[in-house]
This record gives structure tokens, C-alpha cells and sequence, in this order.
């Protein structure tokens, strides 16, 4: 019986069977015919995609968010066929186009930016946009669009509501952008008659070192506001002509050099391990005044002073065709100055400012040294004195040669507690002609014997023709151990 019953109800079980069969087919049809109709909605080519980075946002470690003062303005959201054909229908034409913008990326950040070039359209008439990246350290990353047509060039750019707001501010078009899709803002900008090439190269740059973490200043707005915050002073700083003769070790040694005690040295890094920016603070230590007056920053081989200074040093600097703004960072009610320590810079101005802020805290004056005009700059010009003073020295000695003046003698291994020793106590102890080690200072008494490396400063007067090994010198030292015809030999361990 049951077997006769399994043998009727057979046949529905396979029409059941074909039913579920053709429901399932059914529904994926409908699935790939509705992703069809959505991926013919924009029927343009989209440019190459490149992996969004997952760098996080750089906010200074020192350094307050900032309060945003503009707000947001409401702007029509377009497609990518909607920004090309605003583009297309713009009342004037433009000169700028693709072959501009990769001469100026290539020129502006060499192969910091990858440059991908394309022509304008596709075989089938299709917009084709060069897409060009950002190239530095870990990050790779699309910052702008380019499209040029009918005579016309289109921008999508990834940027943020500042430079937005600042365009419109211009009455320049600019639209946020849905294409292309991504958790970062897009802006679409036709390029008609009101843009010049200044404001192209600097929509560039701002897009560019958005990704990097730094918001660029126009310079024009900088001169007419005169305040910068600390993320625009380190840009700043990154854009300056490189001078790499400067690094925090010349202050820190500048410092320990002429003050001693009287100043607290803290030194850091130059990142954190997340890669933020990380300054040297240094404070004035004297009497019952203990502040600090010099953040010291160094990135991408220029020297960042934020100087805890007065109106008059401004001036004096802005005078001499320098760099300097004031600093909304760090709040405070004394004033601080921002300074690039670029190309115009002599070790002469550096420790000068360096002073001039130490000295405004205690309420004592810093007169400039004037320069010597008859420096050595190769080493083989220096004029071997007797003896020298440290400003002996730096009048004698330009900064080009102290690299040039170390030998390097390569040990097994280097490590272990440090200390310093100033070259007028070497002076005292030691024979003209006499080569000076760690070993022969310990044997004097000059350095105690728990200590295993040691660092040469410059102080008071060198009168003897001495070879010095050591693990460090100050430049200054250098200098003083070069100008009385002695040698200078640098520990390094061996790799």
C-alpha cells in the first residue's frame, strides 16, 4: 500500500521539483539584468581605481583640533556624465589642460606622484581621465581627475570643504561629486576663464598633501592673515628649499653648549610611531623662571622653529627676506613665531633666534653678531690658528666644512651610558700633537669610568694641535678642533 502511494504521488513531487528549479533561475536573471541596467547608467569609462590607504588622519600630537569657523557650503551633488557636460557647456575656455598639469606634477613632486597619462577618449568616444596619485612613503593614493573636453578641462579632485568653501568664496564653479564612489569627498571643478595657473598648482598642492595630512596655505591668504596653525607651518616648512646643514642636534648642542643648566633639553624624535610630527621642547631654566621658549621641528630635511618671540624679531626677519609667521600654535597669551629655516638661513641667524627667545623670557636683550665675510667653505681653505675662541672658530669655519672634516673609524660596537666633555678641559690636559681617546680621558680623570661613549662640546678657548675621538661633536667643536689644525675622528659601529 504505502508503495502504491509513493508510486502516485511521484509525479508532484517532480513538478515541485521544477517549480523551485525555475523560480531559482528566474530570480537570477532578474539579479543580473538589474546590475546591467545600474552599470549602464553611467555609460563613460571609469578611470583605473587604486586601494584608498587606511593611513590615519594626522593631527599633530602637540596641536588642539582646530575650531571649524566656515561652515559647509550646500552644493549640488553631480554624476560624473552631469560634471562633464556642465564642463562642456561652460561659457568660456580654458588654456589649462592635461599636458600642464602633468608638467607641473612632475616638475613639483618628481616621483612622489605617480603621473598616469591617457588620452581623452576611448576607441568607442567615451571621456577617459588621467588619474595621478600620491607616491610618498606608504601612501599611495588618487587625488585628482583630469578630463579635457571639447576644449574644456574637468577636475574631480579629492579634497574637503575648506577649499571648497575658498573657491566659492572666488565665484569659482565647483560641485561635490558622486563619482567616483569612495568614504573620502569628491569636488568637481570645470576649468573655465576665472581660473589662472597659480590657482591651478595650488588646487594641486592642496590636494596632494591632503592625503599627507597637511592643509596648504595660499600664499596670499598667508600674507593677508599673517597667522598660521601648526599643521599649515609644518606645510609650509615642507614647501621651503631644503637646508640640511640644520637639524635638532645643532640647537640641542647650541644649547647644552652656552647654557648648560640654565636650560632643559627635551629631546624626541622626529615622528611618533604612527608617524604624527614630534618637536624638542626646550625651557629656560634659571632663577625661578621655568618655561619653555622653542618648539623644534624637523621634517623632510628643513628645521621648524615655533619661537616663543616678540613682534620686533618678526620684523627683523621679515626684513631680511625671511619666511616667518605667527603661530596660532601653541595657545598662549605671549606671542610665537613660525620659522622655516630654509636656504637663507646662516648657523649665525639659527642660534640667534634660538638666544633671542631664551633671553625675552628673562627679560634680557640679544644682539646679533655681525658676519664674518672671510669664511673657509672647503676644508682645505681654512687658516690654522694657535688658538681659538667658539666665535673664533665660526668666524673663521663656514658650516660646509664640518662634514667635510670628520673621519669616521669604525668599532665593533658603540652603546652604553654617554656623557660630554668640553674641549677647553680637553685643552688643559692635553699636549699639542697628542691623539685624545676615550681611554686616555678616563686615565686623567677627565670622565668617570662607568661611562662608555662621550660627546665632545665647544667652551672656552682650544690652544693645542690635538687629533679627538669620540662618539659625538658639536658642529662648534669642529670647528675649533679644524681652525688650530687638528683632526676629528667619529666612532661609528660597524653594520
Amino acid at each position: 500500500m504505502i508503495n502504491s502511494l509513493l508510486f502516485a504521488i511521484q509525479p508532484f513531487v517532480y513538478v515541485l521539483i521544477g517549480i523551485v528549479v525555475a523560480a531559482i533561475i528566474i530570480v537570477a536573471v532578474l539579479l543580473i539584468l538589474k546590475s546591467k541596467k545600474a552599470k549602464q547608467e553611467d555609460d563613460v569609462v571609469e578611470p583605473i581605481k587604486v586601494e584608498e590607504s587606511k593611513e590615519e588622519e594626522f593631527v599633530p600630537v602637540e596641536e588642539e583640533a582646530e575650531e571649524e569657523d566656515d561652515e559647509e557650503d550646500e552644493e549640488e551633488e553631480l554624476t560624473l556624465k552631469e560634471s562633464i557636460e556642465k564642463a562642456s557647456h561652460s561659457e568660456t575656455k580654458t588654456e589649462i589642460h592635461k599636458q600642464f598639469i602633468r608638467d607641473y606634477l612632475r616638475k613639483r613632486f618628481n616621483d612622489e606622484v605617480i603621473v598616469n597619462e591617457r588620452e581623452n577618449y576611448t576607441s568607442t568616444g567615451l571621456p577617459l581621465a588621467d588619474t595621478h596619485y600620491v607616491n610618498k612613503g606608504h601612501i599611495k593614493k588618487c587625488f585628482v581627475y583630469v578630463y579635457e573636453t571639447e576644449g574644456t578641462t574637468l577636475l574631480l579632485i579629492n579634497a574637503d570643504h575648506h577649499l571648497s568653501h575658498e573657491l566659492h568664496q572666488e565665484g569659482k564653479l565647483v560641485n561635490k561629486s558622486l563619482f567616483p564612489k569612495s568614504k573620502d569627498q569628491w569636488y568637481s571643478l570645470p576649468i573655465d576663464s576665472k581660473y589662472t595657473n597659480e590657482d591651478i598648482e595650488y588646487i594641486l598642492d592642496y590636494c596632494y598633501f591632503l592625503p599627507l595630512g597637511v592643509r596648504v596655505v595660499r600664499d596670499s591668504a598667508k600674507k593677508a592673515k599673517g597667522e598660521v596653525t601648526l599643521k599649515e607651518s609644518l606645510a609650509i616648512a615642507k614647501e621651503s628649499s631644503v637646508n640640511d646643514i640644520f637639524n635638532k642636534k645643532f640647537v640641542v648642542d647650541h644649547l647644552e653648549e652656552k647654557y648648560g643648566e640654565e636650560v632643559i633639553v627635551n629631546e624626541r624624535a622626529n615622528f611618533t610611531s604612527t608617524g604624527l610630527p614630534l618637536a624638542d621642547t626646550h625651557y629656560v631654566n634659571k632663577g625661578d623662571v621655568k618655561k619653555c621658549f622653542i618648539y623644534v621641528y624637523e621634517v623632510d630635511g628643513t628645521l621648524l622653529l615655533l619661537g616663543n618671540a616678540d613682534n620686533k624679531l618678526m620684523k627683523e626677519l621679515k626684513d631680511e627676506g625671511k619666511v616667518v609667521n605667527k603661530s596660532l600654535f601653541p595657545k598662549s597669551k605671549d606671542t610665537w613665531l613660525s620659522i622655516p629655516i630654509d636656504s637663507k638661513y646662516t648657523s649665525r641667524d639659527v642660534r640667534y633666534i634660538v638666544d633671542y627667545c631664551y633671553g625675552l623670557q628673562l627679560g634680557e636683550k640679544t644682539e646679533k653678531e655681525v658676519e664674518h665675510t672671510h669664511q673657509a667653505h672647503h676644508l682645505k681653505d681654512v687658516e690654522v690658528k694657535e688658538k681659538v675662541t667658539v666665535a673664533e672658530a665660526e668666524d673663521l669655519i663656514g658650516d660646509e666644512v664640518v662634514k667635510e672634516a670628520i673621519h669616521e673609524e669604525f668599532v665593533k660596537s658603540i652603546g652604553g651610558k654617554k656623557t660630554i666633555i668640553n674641549i677647553d678641559i680637553i685643552s688643559e690636559n692635553f699636549n699639542s700633537g697628542d691623539k685624545v681617546t676615550i681611554k686616555e680621558m678616563k686615565e686623567k680623570g677627565l670622565i668617570q669610568s662607568k661611562f662608555d661613549s662621550v660627546k665632545v662640546l665647544a667652551r672656552g678657548v682650544l690652544d693645542k694641535k690635538l687629533t679627538i675621538v669620540a662618539d659625538d661633536f658639536s658642529d662648534d667643536a669642529i670647528k675649533m678642533i679644524v681652525a688650530t689644525g687638528g683632526e676629528v675622528i667619529e666612532l661609528k659601529q660597524k653594520k
